[in-house]
């Protein structure tokens, strides 16, 4: 049985919608493939800036525990003098500012990258 006119035209339509959404389908995926990419990136550098900052934390910490360890060796008055004093309140001020401000970093996952 031939296929009149109207069913070529409605069948080439047909075809024609498909290959449209064949192609809308592939830039999709292609799109979704860069996505991908830029998040795995993205998590990438995250994850060694976190590494970084766990260093200079730790660091920090290890620092601060020195500092404290120095100052409760050292003798008690009357040996030290008031410049000794008032230096050793000084680097433990310092040293409690530094824990301060290491508490005060936020370690919550970042935010998500801005849509492109």
């Amino acid at each position: 049985m031939p296929i009149d006119l109207f069913n070529r035209d409605r069948l080439r339509q047909i075809g024609a919608a498909l290959a449209r959404l064949e192609a809308t389908l592939k830039q999709m995926q292609q799109q979704e493939s860069k996505n991908m990419s830029q998040i795995t990136d993205w998590a990438a550098a995250e994850e060694a800036d976190l590494t970084n900052i766990k260093t200079t934390l730790n660091s920090i910490v290890a620092g601060v525990a020195a500092l404290d360890a120095l100052i409760q060796a050292l003798p008690v008055a009357p040996v030290l003098t008031q410049a000794d004093l008032d230096a050793l309140t000084a680097v433990k001020t310092a040293s409690d500012d530094l824990v301060t401000q290491a508490q005060a970093i936020n370690v919550g996952p970042p935010a998500a990258p801005p849509a492109q």
